[in-house]
């Protein structure tokens, strides 16, 4: 801290026995150190303005794992959730997914690892798949309902 108070990006402030610290907004690097703050934010802003512009929109979204939870390293991947209307242009929702994989690539520098789903695969055996309980206690979602998929998890196969 003393060095960020010492090139004036911080601003120090004695209060009692101690020191209170506070962005210096005014100091040329403030922008990019807010914007550093952000990225989660700005990650999950971006993936669901470009899953809204989709040809074939996924019925829901999220990611989950370390990059949700806020604890990602520069070896981690990024795992994202796709789950797809059931039928449908499987080729179109292809291109769909390898394009937004690359772009995401692009954007993080970090592999993203896309877990795909159909509805009708949610509906049928979502139960048994860990990884969507997962999704559901940690995930952030970027397309859809949260509660779509809690709903779908817990409705009885019949």
């Amino acid at each position: 801290m003393r060095r960020l108070v010492k090139q004036g990006v911080v601003i120090s402030d004695r209060v009692g026995n101690a020191f209170a610290y506070r962005l210096n907004r005014d100091h040329l690097a403030a922008e990019h150190i807010v914007g550093l703050a952000r990225l989660s934010e700005t990650l999950f802003s971006r993936l669901e303005k470009r899953l809204a512009e989709w040809e074939i929109p996924p019925h829901y979204a999220a990611i989950f794992g370390s990059a949700a939870r806020g604890s990602m390293t520069a070896d981690s991947d990024v795992d994202l959730l796709l789950v797809r209307p059931s039928g449908g242009d499987e080729g179109m929702w292809d291109v769909q997914v390898g394009a937004l994989v690359a772009e995401m690539t692009r954007w993080l520098g970090n592999d993203v690892r896309p877990l795909e789903f159909t509805v009708d695969e949610v509906d049928s055996r979502g139960r048994d798949e860990p990884v969507l309980r997962a999704v559901v206690d940690e995930g952030v979602t970027v397309a859809g309902s949260h509660s779509w998929l809690v709903g779908r998890l817990r409705k009885e196969i019949r």
